[in-house]
């Protein structure tokens, strides 16, 4: 199914009410004519805009993890069949790339299906605060799949409203147009959302913290490159402030307890893409990240160097896999001669080799507030002060398993925005945070340098992915990234 050629039909649930979060099983085809009545009607048609997230194969939580490969926290096993992925960590990507192309439509199935909601909403006879809280949701996730799209195609096609003639004649937008949308549309959701901080029994569904913290994660970007725009660094701090004001998030005392399955949607966990094997929405993290000495599919591994820097503490011995095949094997003897990563795994190990589980994957935690703050504070005030001290000691303090490993002080700008740099790369490793970081810092070049396959010279064409082949057969006025 191709972008634009999107029927505005839904797949939801008719069954919503009964549900406790948003892993609903979709049990019948609708039109938009004939929907969109009630209040449960809205509450159907914006679950389904969460589904295609988590997806099953081709969503965000199995393809997407390719786009991060450029980074230099992850690689892959080479000479075996991850060819697909290994185009993203030698910068020589496939237009056909089917990594690429599964995120491309995933997002642009969920903005299809937040239009679909935002066109309507407003028709539907209700309690208006009650409505406009379900219409923040289907905002708040187009926000979100333009942020992503933009990141990783740059100019890219804005739909604001639902696109009925198949739309095969649109254009890629700027990326400076497509940011206005995505601050808009997190501004309308601030503001539906303000009174209400939670969702009941609901996991999933978005709350003012999420949309605040990604408003702070959307300033910071774009003060970042292509944009450049520094003075957004004032309001990237300023709306991390208030994610830390609200007083609703604190960070797990156990590094652990982020990950396994008990102790999920915890008071560190601000948005989560949710998981369940039963509802058909499971997550691979288990046999994706494990080594082949443990039958896994080895399909994300450590990079050497980052391992080796990463500081010696408790959080590196809970993101890291080293001892393979019940601790018989370092990985230095294994196969691959590559680091696992073990953050997503039962602390037994259990779910090794499970294909399908119940793991949720972190979009927004606190501990990324208080790093978004640290920077943009330290980078809009021209040096850190003590609140910036502060927050990155916080993270400091529980990845040295609870014992206090302040920074040092006196840092200038400069020193401490590599500081803060450098510690949410080792606190976000694998967790779809460091290629966009190297990317609006412009560290790209400099962070895979050192890498001895990648044999073309790495330059800003190599920030943003190709639009999918199979986009532009369609739709030939989708122009091509330059260098593919």
């Amino acid at each position: 199914m191709k972008l634009f050629k999107y029927i505005i039909i839904l797949t939801l649930c008719i069954s919503a009410w009964s549900c406790e979060d948003l892993i609903e099983d979709p049990k019948s085809v609708l039109t938009q004519e004939s929907f969109f009545q009630s209040e449960g009607d809205l509450r159907a048609a914006t679950i389904g805009c969460f589904q295609p997230l988590m997806g099953n194969w081709n969503g965000l939580s199995v393809r997407s993890w390719a786009l991060h490969m450029g980074a230099d926290d992850m690689t892959s096993a080479r000479g075996f069949n991850k060819q697909r992925l290994l185009e993203f960590d030698d910068f020589n990507i496939s237009t056909n790339n089917i990594d690429n192309y599964n995120t491309w439509k995933t997002l642009f199935k969920v903005i299809s299906c937040s239009n679909l909601v935002i066109a309507n909403y407003e028709n539907i006879q209700m309690d208006e605060v009650r409505r406009d809280e379900y219409a923040a949701q289907a905002y708040f996730l187009r926000a979100y799949s333009y942020f992503s799209a933009v990141r990783f195609w740059g100019k890219v096609p804005l739909m604001d409203s639902p696109v009925e003639d198949g739309g095969l004649d649109m254009k890629r937008a700027p990326v400076q147009d497509v940011y206005d949308l995505i601050v808009s549309d997190l501004k309308f959701a601030e503001i539906a959302l303000e009174n209400k901080k939670e969702w009941p029994g609901e996991p999933g569904f978005v709350t003012l913290g999420a949309v605040k913290t990604m408003l702070a994660d959307v300033y910071l970007t774009m003060a970042g490159w292509p944009l450049k725009q520094t003075d957004k660094y004032a309001l990237a701090a300023q709306k991390a402030k208030e994610v830390m004001a609200l007083n609703k998030y604190d960070l797990m005392a156990d590094y652990k307890d982020l990950y396994t399955v008990a102790t999920k949607n915890n008071k560190e966990h601000i948005w989560n893409f949710q998981a369940s094997n039963s509802a058909g929405y499971p997550s691979k993290f288990g046999i994706s990240f494990a080594p082949p000495e443990d039958r896994g599919w080895h399909d994300y591994l450590a990079e050497v160097k980052f391992f080796e820097n990463c500081p010696d503490n408790a959080r590196k011995d809970i993101i890291f896999y080293t001892d393979f095949r019940y601790g018989m094997i370092n990985w230095r003897d294994s196969q691959l001669g590559l680091p696992c990563i073990e953050k997503y795994w039962e602390r037994d190990k259990s779910d090794m080799r499970k294909i399908n589980g119940d793991h949720l994957f972190p979009v927004y935690r606190y501990a990324e507030v208080l790093l978004i703050f640290a920077e943009a504070q330290n980078r809009a005030n021209n040096g850190p002060d003590a609140d910036c001290y502060q927050a990155i000691n916080d993270i400091r303090k529980r990845a040295n398993g609870g014992v206090a490993d302040d920074a040092p002080t006196g840092l200038n700008e400069a020193d401490f925005d590599k500081l803060v740099f450098d510690e949410k790369g080792w606190e976000f490793t694998a967790e779809q945070k460091r290629w966009h970081d190297l990317v609006r810092k412009e560290l790209v070049e400099e962070y895979n340098k050192d890498k001895e396959h990648i044999v073309y010279p790495i330059t800003k064409d190599n920030y943003i992915f190709p639009i999918p082949a199979s986009e532009r057969e369609i739709n030939p006025g989708l122009e091509q990234n330059p260098g593919y």
